[in-house]
């Protein structure tokens, strides 16, 4: 039986570019932020119910980005605490433990509706896999240090993890309890400790935009979308 979802948008990349603001989901983006495209999405599809979460000091700027009525919970980060796991943490707080949550990274500026829905037709699979989530192909050479030194590694074998992410109930609120660390990833929480994550193909359209490289590649994107509309 599939069970009731929660969805959040979830702002936490911050940019190391001085000229971008410090959210790059809230840099100028032809006609709309990132942040404005991905919640449009999220909110045609699943409606007023979804909700933004982001930390406290990007509160002020939000109301720029997002319609007056949308729902948005804000969290005050500690010193040196990881933005992402923190923002799990908000996420497993605030839905029911007979939820299951989608996450939707505020930053994946082309993540669009065909993009949400892939993954939460999805749900059904819930009941035998704790997450879902989509994935594209390695495409950059990998190697492993070995006590013989480099060699190269299979890259058939890999994938890089994407978003939007399903995940199970409960599932969220047992991953964060003793979770720690920077760079803390709950895909990659998820299957250091052997839970079982579904996967389906992704697209390298719906790449982060988290400096002034990506939100120009995010530009011709959407340039191309147009031309070809018309």
């Amino acid at each position: 039986m599939t069970s009731p979802l929660r969805v959040f948008v979830v702002l936490t990349k911050v940019s190391a570019d001085e000229h971008l603001p410090l959210f790059p989901a809230l840099s100028t983006l032809a006609d709309a932020s990132p942040l404005t495209r991905v919640y449009r999405a999220a909110r045609n599809l699943y409606g007023p119910s979804v909700t933004v979460l982001a930390p406290a000091q990007a509160r002020p700027e939000l109301a720029a980005h997002l319609p007056a009525d949308a729902l948005i919970h804000t969290w005050q980060p500690k010193d040196r605490e990881d933005l992402r796991l923190n923002a799990v943490r908000e996420a497993a707080r605030l839905s029911g433990k007979d939820e299951a949550v989608l996450l939707v990274d505020a930053e994946r500026a082309l993540c669009d509706a065909a993009a949400l829905r892939s993954v939460s037709e999805l749900a059904p699979t819930l009941d035998v896999c704790s997450a879902i989530a989509p994935t594209v192909d390695v495409t950059d050479s990998v190697k492993e240090v070995a006590a013989t030194g480099l060699r190269n590694v299979d890259r058939s074998r890999l994938g890089v993890v994407q978003g939007p992410r399903l995940f199970a109930p409960g599932v969220l609120q047992n991953l964060v309890r003793d979770a720690h660390g920077e760079n803390w990833d709950e895909i990659h929480a998820l299957a250091s400790s052997g839970a079982e994550i579904a996967t389906l193909p992704g697209a390298f359209a719906y790449f982060p935009v988290l400096d002034r490289l990506s939100l120009w590649q995010a530009e011709i994107s959407l340039g191309h979308t147009v031309h070809a509309a018309r």
